[in-house]
């Protein structure tokens, strides 16, 4: 005789922590989870916080979106209340006073591309904030001799490939007046970042000749805003 047994109840929120007046997104894991579940945040002494969004991918992985407007610093609890859920995750977001936002990037590598060899650099792109930010420009700059293969876009915190944004990138040679000579440049959009997350652009690049030149890289602020993200729907 075979019984069919329901395991549910949360796992892990993530991030676990954002600032007090910003847009959060979340990824919550367990099982369980129904596309009409109902998810908050809960703190003794506060009003409850209502997921403006929720995104159901199966039984065991949704995505929130909540808006804090100056939301009490501290260790929030996470609700989820369902057909089959009633549970409660303790201090599963640390909120903390918004911090500005800060974005900074730094190459892995070798200094040098080696003659008639791939290289293989990455990209980093930090989120030095405690916000999420959207549209994150990454700027490129390296010779326009090189072949540059762009791999991927590696997130090491484990965020499933299913729901992980697309890159927009491309590559162009134009004319620097500065260096007098061609060079391949072009720009990346990072879709967001999460408070404190970091991610990688990895390139393998290749030279025919020798060549004394660097990888330049360079971010800018970012170009939309959670306001932006709603009126597009």
């Amino acid at each position: 005789i075979c019984k069919t047994v329901l395991i549910k109840g949360l796992k892990t929120l993530y991030p676990t922590v954002s600032g007090n007046t910003n847009t959060y997104i979340g990824l919550i894991r367990g099982a369980g989870f129904t596309p009409n579940d109902v998810v908050k945040l809960i703190r003794t002494g506060q009003n409850d916080i209502v997921a403006d969004t929720m995104i159901y991918f199966d039984s065991t992985l949704i995505k929130v979106l909540f808006t804090f407007e100056d939301a009490a610093v501290g260790s929030w609890d996470l609700s989820v209340n369902g057909i089959f859920l009633s549970e409660l995750l303790p201090n599963a977001l640390t909120i903390e006073t918004a911090k500005p936002i800060s974005i900074s990037s730094f190459v892995e590598g070798r200094n040098r591309i080696r003659t008639n060899r791939s290289t293989k650099m990455r990209i980093g792109i930090r989120n030095n904030s405690n916000q999420t930010v959207f549209g994150v420009p990454v700027f490129l700059s390296l010779s326009a001799d090189f072949e540059v293969v762009i791999n991927n876009l590696i997130n090491p915190d484990s965020v499933p490939p299913e729901i992980n944004d697309s890159i927009k990138y491309g590559l162009i040679k134009v004319f620097d007046p500065i260096q007098e000579k061609y060079v391949q440049t072009g720009i990346f959009l990072i879709p967001n970042l999460q408070p404190y997350g970091t991610t990688y652009i990895e390139l393998t690049i290749k030279s025919s000749s020798i060549i004394n030149d660097t990888l330049r890289v360079s971010t800018g602020h970012p170009w939309l805003s959670a306001e932006d993200l709603k009126d597009a729907g």
